[in-house]
């Protein structure tokens, strides 16, 4: 980390005050950390009649994200500062969303978008699907997300018939569906 250091003089010079401002590690450098966010994250584009109808960003939170998150979060904040505790003992996925009609981008209407997470044999329906706002509270963890993103948690749990052996790394596949396309996304294969 670079540090610069600031001294500065009030007026005459007589009094000095000293600033010490420590730079915070950009995302790009933070190489361990987008290690596990590469490793969890899959990114899909849709197009159709040549334009863009959607791109998704979708991370599954296992547990080396969840170590390299909390990492991250210690690093830029100085302190244990709990993030996406929703997700614990669940399947669970951060995802950034963009699309150029914003009505309908939200994946929490059935009548829009389905969602199952195949783990085996057994498929599963999202125990529940969160709008995350403060989008500056994400920026400096997923870089997929902009100022046209919208983001959301998606957690799969024992509630919808889902077991605790989801969080496992058992080999998986998120299916997602519109009137657009449907997606496949594996992790753990």
């Amino acid at each position: 980390m670079r540090k610069i250091i600031l001294l500065s003089l009030l007026f005459s010079g007589c009094i000095r005050n000293g600033v010490v401002i420590e730079k915070n590690e950009p995302l790009s450098s933070d190489d361990e950390y987008l290690h596990a966010y590469h490793q969890s994250t899959r990114t899909v584009k849709v197009y159709g009649d040549f334009e863009t109808k959607y791109t998704m960003s979708v991370t599954y939170i296992d547990k080396e994200f969840q170590k390299a998150l909390a990492t991250r979060i210690k690093n830029l904040l100085m302190e244990d500062v709990p993030a996406l505790t929703e997700a614990g003992g669940k399947a669970a996925f951060f995802v950034s969303l963009y699309g150029p009609e914003d009505r309908a981008m939200d994946i929490n209407d059935p009548q829009l978008w389905n969602m199952i997470l195949k783990v085996k044999d057994k498929e599963v329906r999202p125990s529940n699907i969160q709008r995350l706002g403060l989008k500056e509270r994400w920026l400096s963890y997923f870089p997929a997300i902009n100022k046209w993103t919208t983001e959301y948690l998606i957690t799969f749990d024992a509630a919808s018939g889902g077991g605790v052996e989801l969080v496992k790394q058992e080999p998986m596949e998120l299916k997602i569906a519109n009137a657009d396309a449907k997606v496949t996304l594996e992790w753990n294969r």
